[in-house]
């Protein structure tokens, strides 16, 4: 219930039966994709898992009529209008929280950087990112 009421509240069941209402689909391929992201939540399986064993042990009615079609029909629906259904989500939840959207803090956490020289700190006291090695310490840029 609580994942139903985040997938709705997220505007993810509205955009997604908008997509299947303009595309004159008759297979609930939203129901499709509620069961998936609601199965990655639980207890993550592939799609032939959530159809043939994780939607019998789940109370979710709605999904009772899917095929195991449905679900990889479902995921191509998703790839197709993905930027709809993501701008759909991010003003959302923009709206959720009553924020005004400025910048946006993407997590570089994989990412690496490789430079021939080292930042200079004493050039520009905010010269701190390029530096050789590992740099575990958080940066604080000064003002």
């Amino acid at each position: 219930m609580v994942i139903e009421a985040l997938w709705e509240r997220l505007g993810i069941k509205k955009v997604l039966s908008d997509i299947c209402k303009e595309k004159d689909v008759r297979v609930d391929y939203e129901r499709a994709l509620l069961a998936m992201t609601a199965n990655r939540l639980c207890d993550p399986e592939s799609k032939l898992g959530v159809w043939d064993r994780w939607l019998s042990k789940v109370y979710l009615p709605s999904c009772k009529g899917l095929k195991l079609d449905h679900m990889y029909e479902a995921m191509d629906l998703l790839h197709d209008h993905v930027q709809q259904i993501e701008r759909t989500v991010f003003f959302q939840t923009a709206n959720l929280f009553n924020l005004k959207v400025d910048l946006i803090f993407y997590d570089t956490t994989t990412a690496s950087f490789h430079v021939d020289q080292e930042d200079d700190g004493q050039q520009h006291e905010n010269a701190v990112l390029r530096k050789f090695g590992r740099y575990d310490q958080k940066l604080c840029l000064r003002r």
